[in-house]
Formats: C-alpha cells, sequence, structure tokens
C-alpha cells in the first residue's frame, strides 16, 4: 500500500511544468466550487427553512449557512485574482470550503445517530471531495484524517453503545480510505493528462517552429518572414513608430557556386546568415527570402538608423569574407514604411535591390535624397 501511493504520488516533471499543473488544478477546482457552492447553499437553505421531519438538522445547517456568508465571497474573489495570489492563500482557501463540506456531512451523520442514521451524509461528503476537487497527496491525507478525526471524537456524545461506535467508525475509516484512495488515483490520472497535454503543445509548438524556419539558416523562411512583416506593419500602425525594411542578395552568387562548388556556397550562406544576425537587436527579424537573398525587419528604426546598422553588416560581412578567401558582398534595398500595402512595401524595396544590382553591386539603395552605397574594398575573386 505504501509503496504504491508513493508511486501514485510521484510526479515526474521539473519544477515549472509542476507549477503550471498546480495552477491549472487550481482553476480547474475554484470553477466547480463556484458551481458547487451556490447549489449547495441553496439546498441548505431549502432544508434550514423547512421543519426536520426526521431528525433536527437545523443547528448543523446554521453553522454551515453562517460559513458560507464568508467562504463564497471569498472564494470568488480568490478565483478572480488566482494568478496573482500566493499559492499557500489560494490552496488554504480551497481546503478550508472543503473542509466546510466535509464537517457538514460529519455532523449531519452525527445528529442522525440513533435515529435514522444517515452515515451516508458523511460518505457523500467524501465522495463530492474525492471526485469533485484536485488536491495533493499532503492536502487530501490532511482534510480526510481531519474529518475522521472529528467523527471519531464527537461519536460518544450520539452513540453510547461502545459496539455500534466500533461498527460506525471501523465503516467510516475504511470508506474514508477508499475514498482517498480514490482522489489519489484522479489525481495521478489528471496529472498524466496534463503531461501529455502539455507534451503535445510543446510538439506543436516544436513543428509550428519548424515549419517558420529556413534547415540550412534556421532563419525565418520566406512565408514566415512575409507573416512578421504583416505583424510588425500592424503594430507600426498602431503604435506609430518607424519600421524600415531591407532586402539583400550575395552578390554574383552563381558564380561562386559554379567556381567553388555548392558546399561552399551552402557555407557562404550559413556564414552571412550568421553574420547579419550578430549585427541585429533583439527585436529585428531576419529571414532568408529566396536562395541567397535575406530580408531584414527592422521595428522601431528609421531610415537613418537602418542605414547606420548596414553599415555594421557590412564591416561585418567584410571580415568575415577572410575564412572564404574570395570576395563576398552584399547589394540591398532600403525602405522606410509610409503606409502603403504590404505588397508595395515589398515591391519598392526589391526595386531598389534591383537597382543596387544594376548599378554596380556591392551597395544598398535607400529611399533617401542621395542614394546611400557604403562600398567595401574587398579581395578579387580569383
Amino acid at each position: 500500500m505504501i509503496r504504491f501511493t508513493a508511486d501514485l504520488a510521484h510526479i515526474p516533471m521539473d519544477r515549472q511544468m509542476k507549477s503550471r499543473m498546480m495552477i491549472s488544478f487550481y482553476h480547474e477546482n475554484f470553477r466547480r466550487i463556484a458551481v458547487l457552492a451556490p447549489v449547495l447553499l441553496a439546498a441548505e437553505i431549502i432544508l434550514y427553512v423547512m421543519p426536520g421531519r426526521l431528525f433536527d438538522y437545523h443547528a448543523v445547517i446554521l453553522p454551515f449557512l453562517l460559513a458560507n456568508v464568508i467562504l463564497i465571497p471569498a472564494v470568488l474573489l480568490v478565483k478572480r485574482n488566482l494568478n496573482r495570489l500566493n499559492p499557500l492563500v489560494i490552496r488554504i482557501v480551497q481546503m478550508t470550503y472543503a473542509l466546510s463540506v466535509l464537517l457538514l456531512g460529519v455532523f449531519l451523520s452525527l445528529e442522525s445517530m440513533g435515529i435514522v442514521d444517515f452515515v451516508h451524509m458523511m460518505l457523500m461528503a467524501m465522495i463530492a471531495v474525492a471526485t469533485f476537487l484536485t488536491f495533493t497527496l499532503l492536502c487530501r491525507t490532511i482534510l480526510f484524517s481531519a474529518a475522521f478525526m472529528v467523527f471519531v471524537f464527537f461519536l460518544p456524545q450520539y452513540q453510547p453503545d461502545p459496539d455500534i461506535r466500533f461498527v460506525v467508525t471501523a465503516n467510516v475509516f475504511v470508506f474514508g480510505l477508499l475514498c482517498w484512495l480514490l482522489s489519489l488515483i484522479q489525481f495521478k490520472g489528471k496529472v498524466r493528462s496534463f503531461v501529455r497535454h502539455q507534451k503535445l503543445l510543446d510538439k506543436s509548438s516544436e513543428l509550428k517552429l519548424m515549419a517558420q524556419r529556413d534547415s540550412m539558416t534556421q532563419l525565418f523562411n520566406h512565408e514566415a518572414s512575409f507573416d512578421k512583416l504583416h505583424e510588425e506593419i500592424e503594430r507600426a500602425r498602431r503604435i506609430g513608430y518607424p519600421l524600415t525594411l531591407v532586402i539583400t542578395d550575395i552578390d554574383d552568387f552563381k558564380q561562386i557556386n559554379d567556381q567553388y562548388g555548392h558546399q561552399v556556397g551552402d557555407r557562404v550562406i550559413k556564414q552571412i546568415a550568421r553574420t547579419i544576425t550578430s549585427q541585429m537587436r533583439a527585436t529585428d527579424i531576419v529571414g532568408r527570402y529566396g536562395g541567397e537573398e535575406f530580408i531584414m525587419i527592422l521595428p522601431d528604426t528609421d531610415e537613418s538608423a537602418a542605414i547606420h546598422l548596414i553599415e555594421r553588416v557590412q564591416a561585418a560581412i567584410n571580415e568575415a569574407q577572410k575564412s572564404f578567401g574570395f570576395s563576398v558582398t552584399l547589394s540591398g534595398g532600403i525602405s522606410e514604411y509610409q503606409g502603403e500595402s504590404i505588397d508595395m512595401f515589398i515591391r519598392l524595396t526589391d526595386e531598389k535591390l534591383y537597382d543596387a544590382k544594376t548599378s554596380g553591386k556591392n551597395k544598398f539603395i535607400s529611399q533617401m535624397p542621395e542614394k546611400f552605397s557604403k562600398l567595401i574594398k574587398s579581395p578579387q575573386k580569383t
């Protein structure tokens, strides 16, 4: 038994996942309590105003009604502020309400002792707590132990016969133990379900991320780059900050492939991707827009700031190309967003890239009055 319960109580997950799991359980508990509490309160009010035909239960129901005047507002308040409260406060409120339900069952059973012997009232309360609410091993042990000890402590006042007391106590103990085990199994099932769900979410996120990435460079691919640009345009419109787009291309890349081979060409693309990324800020977005074409989305960046960033990129490319043994340069277009459509924004930038290519390469052209051309002295290709 000890080994069985220990195995069930074990949760094979890291601390962060366990914290997320418990928060999800807290949310579920409060959703159920928010439904259960008003229904149970209404039932108790109806019973209280009705005459007790079998036994006088009014003395038991009244304290429960008074306690609910405090507990129900507390439950609703905690439910509304669940993500901001200390987990200990959340557990205390949940356990207090669950204990009040158990004690209601305990004293209804005790009051009926020797008259109609409604001991099943306590058993029903135990089943309700075990099946409707999710608690950890420690919390459920405290709850069921407290209810059982209160029952045993007050039982002699309601049942003087020691033989009957023994039988009733044994029955309640066995049933309480079964309820405790039931809640334990339920908890373990919820844990497994949560872990499976998290693994599916993680796998889904992983697959989604893989679908957005270029397999060679791990940059955003063409489709994801387009989506990111659309998001940044919407954000720029909403917030009102500048947004600049850069589309760049490796000069004479076909010649590199033809002369040095595709493996060297792939190495050049990877190195260019790493070099560009190394010069970006955390908020900037870099994507592989085509074969040897890259896109840079620069939020909260005007054209002038983008030009300075491109100067850094070209300087870094000039340094990185030393490892190749031949010249590698970039040409590109720079456009600051002016409210046009996303297709027009890309088209204008692409036209500047074309102008840079046809006017000598190794340069970037912007919308500024003078064309921006930062030529870098590079070793000539051999």
